[in-house]
């Protein structure tokens, strides 16, 4: 059980790694199409779920959380379904060749995506370290 606790946590890490890598191809889509004709800005839909996977449960204040009642029963510690999806932004400010990119909103967005990306490989970074002291330790 301690095992599945350490790299479960390095897993959800590489999933956040890996869909901030997706949303920094998404924003940087939006900024180079700024002056496309009828572009469409989009966004890729994350955060809460990924919010409700590192805090093992959905912010809802009315979900009862599980528990293992028998040890015949299925583990509660499966990793919780994670389906990023993209969509229209729908902003409220469309020029008049029908594109409705914001630019300035897409460059903090670029760089609050970035900085999160650099904190969770960080993150990454030192739990695997940690896990090769715990190693080198052993010998």
């Amino acid at each position: 059980m301690f095992i599945n606790g350490l790299f479960n946590r390095i897993d959800l890490l590489e999933t956040s790694l890996s869909v901030r890598s997706k949303n920094q191809e998404i924003i940087a889509s939006n900024i180079a199409n700024a002056e496309t004709p009828n572009y469409k800005a989009k966004e890729l839909v994350f955060e809460d779920q990924l919010r409700q996977a590192v805090l093992g449960r959905k912010e809802d204040k009315e979900m009862i959380p599980m528990a293992r009642t028998h040890e015949s029963h299925l583990p509660t510690g499966a990793k919780p379904a994670f389906m990023p999806y993209m969509q229209l932004q729908h902003n409220q400010a469309v020029r008049n060749d029908g594109n409705d990119v914001e630019l300035e909103k897409e460059i903090g967005r670029l760089m609050e995506n970035s900085t999160m990306y650099q904190v969770s490989a960080t993150i990454a970074s030192k739990k695997i370290e940690g896990l090769k002291n715990a190693i080198r330790e052993g010998r």
